[in-house]
């Protein structure tokens, strides 16, 4: 091969290398806001399972409440008829 043959051929080694670059940095975009959707996502489903538990916690409390109500209720119904 002749010097400029070599120069060419290294020219075009180094042009497609370039490009192969170039290539994957035009991906890197959109790889990084997949995933910070997918991040948002697990965020997203760990709070409205917080808030779930939450919900379900707060209807526990609010049947306890109502059921010690109903004991002191039947606690005083029972006094009351002791004394009549």
């Amino acid at each position: 091969m002749t010097p400029k043959e070599n120069f060419d051929e290294f020219k075009s080694c180094k042009n497609q290398i370039f490009n192969y670059r170039v290539k994957d940095f035009s991906k890197i975009p959109q790889a990084l806001k997949l995933q910070k959707l997918q991040e948002l996502q697990k965020l997203q489903e760990s709070q409205e399972s917080q808030e779930s538990q939450k919900l379900k916690a707060l209807h526990k409390l609010k049947a306890l409440h109502k059921l010690q109500e109903l004991q002191e209720l039947q606690e005083l119904n029972v006094s009351l008829k002791k004394f009549s």
